[in-house]
């Protein structure tokens, strides 16, 4: 259920907003995950995840600007 509406939300997302929007939504996705990982498992070391993350979201920002 959660793939289906994340497939018809990124469509819907691609046909209306500009493809640097939208690509930046989509390497949002990293944050939330790392943070459920991190309350549901108990994750440690999520300092360096956080840093890559974040690499990784500016590289698509920079990309797009």
């Amino acid at each position: 259920l959660m793939a289906a509406i994340s497939f018809v939300s990124i469509n819907f997302g691609y046909k209306l907003l500009p493809v640097g929007i939208v690509s930046a939504l989509i390497s949002l996705k990293t944050f939330f995950s790392l943070w459920i990982s991190h309350k549901k498992y108990q994750e440690k070391e999520l300092l360096p995840k956080i840093f890559a993350a974040t690499l990784a979201f500016a590289g698509v920002v920079i990309l797009f600007l």
